[in-house]
Parts: C-alpha cells; structure tokens; sequence
C-alpha cells in the first residue's frame, strides 16, 4: 500500500446522471472558462475530505465508516435541473 493515500468518503453516481453530467460539461468545456474538468469515469458527491492518511490507516477508515453506515438507514438523492 503507498506511504500516503488522499482520503475521502463519496456517492458514486448513476450511470444515467454521469451521462447528463457529462454532456452538460461538454458543453461547458467550449466556453472560455479557467476550469479542471473530472472525467466521467471519476464523477462522484463527496461527502468528506478526510485529507492524505498513511497508507496503514485507510483499511481501519474504511471498517470504521461500515461499522457506521450499517446503522444508518438508506436515504435517497433526487438531482434535477433547474
């Protein structure tokens, strides 16, 4: 495992709304805009930014947001445009 791993927890996305967000930021990437565009393929939500970890802690975070998830109830995200 690396020394050291960025960290942060997300949602992925549907393959659907990755889709519309993509064309959206076709779009977009036409324009004159000073921007760092994300690939499809890494389109997320995230939740936290948990920062760089030493690589030997990321397997403890991970078990520790299942122990903390399994005690949430799922929860449903609707995204629309305006």
């Amino acid at each position: 495992m690396n020394p050291w791993m960025r960290s942060f927890s997300a949602i992925p996305l549907t393959p659907a709304l990755v889709a519309s967000l993509s064309e959206a930021a076709n779009t977009l990437q036409s324009l004159p805009l000073h921007a760092a565009w994300t690939p499809s393929d890494r389109m997320h939500i995230t939740l936290t930014f948990n920062g760089d970890l030493p690589g030997d802690r990321i397997d403890g975070l991970i078990q520790a947001l299942h122990r903390i998830l399994a005690q949430e109830k799922a929860f449903m995200i609707t995204v629309k445009a305006p």
